[in-house]
């Protein structure tokens, strides 16, 4: 069901509609297609508010989930892809990179704990160089593999005490 403006017997301009799944969409249309600003309501309670471009969540735009999840960033072809920031129901976040919904490149997340990871990411992992900074003044500066330390780096003790060498899964090796 739609109601809103029309132009040659197609959506063009601000109208709603709701569809047969119960989803609904508010917002500008073009050539009955959703382009523009608008805010799109889920069937499982997530909400979409933003730039669309040919019916897809394209450009700027903020997602929230209904678990209390937030993200606000770049979408591209309805995926969280380029710059953006994801805010988390438990009070981590990150900021950073995405590609395809994923966190990958360069990003900063904080966690609940206190812990600050500064580094790269590969498919929602720490993978590359990074540092992980603890709540406690410990700090590793290194190399990370599958989310854990990997490779060359160096972890320092809040007390000053260092140790300069290889890891493997997370451990001091050598």
């Amino acid at each position: 069901m739609y109601s809103g403006e029309w132009k040659n017997d197609l959506r063009n301009g601000v109208g709603r509609a709701v569809f047969k799944d119960g989803s609904s969409y508010y917002g500008d249309w073009k050539d009955d297609r959703r382009s523009g600003r608008g805010s799109y309501d889920f069937v499982n309670g997530d909400k979409y508010v933003g730039q669309f471009v040919n019916d897809q969540m394209h450009g700027w735009g903020t997602y929230i989930y209904a678990n209390g999840n937030k993200y606000v960033g770049e979408f591209n072809n309805s995926s969280m892809t380029g710059q953006g920031t994801i805010y988390y129901a438990n009070g981590e976040r990150y900021e950073g990179t995405f590609f395809n919904g994923l966190k990958s490149g360069k990003g900063k997340y904080y966690f609940k704990n206190g812990n600050i990871y500064d580094g790269y990411y590969v498919a929602d992992k720490k993978d590359g160089f990074g540092k992980l900074t603890f709540a406690n003044g410990d700090q590793y500066v290194g190399q990370f593999v599958n989310n854990n330390r990997s490779g060359k780096g160096i972890f320092t003790w809040g007390n000053g005490d260092k140790y300069e060498g290889y890891f493997l899964e997370g451990k001091m090796e050598g």
